[in-house]
């Protein structure tokens, strides 16, 4: 029981001393002006483009929102979508 006990207390400390090394680590600057591109491919064309043109309107709203309300500081969420016309092949020529 004293070995399970002695290794409790090591891990307690270990876990202790790793979460004042993270606690102190500097934060990251907000100006760094970074973009991070989410990319999107859908069917705005052909057969079922209804569905896929709500979908893209959907997915933009919550990058605007995200990008507002939510975000990361100094980050950017970027939407880059393609047109498949419901034909992948097509799509990922683009």
């Amino acid at each position: 029981m004293a070995k399970v006990e002695r290794l409790l207390i090591v891990l307690a400390i270990g876990l202790t001393a790793l979460l004042l090394v993270t606690a102190c680590a500097p934060s990251p600057s907000s100006g760094e002006g970074k973009v991070l591109e989410l990319g999107l491919m859908a069917g705005l064309t052909g057969p079922a483009s209804a569905a896929s043109q709500y979908a893209l309107k959907g997915v933009e709203e919550y990058i605007w929102y995200y990008n507002e309300k939510e975000g990361i500081p100094g980050v950017t969420v970027k939407l880059v979508w393609a047109d498949t016309g419901h034909f992948l092949a097509e799509g990922l020529s683009t």
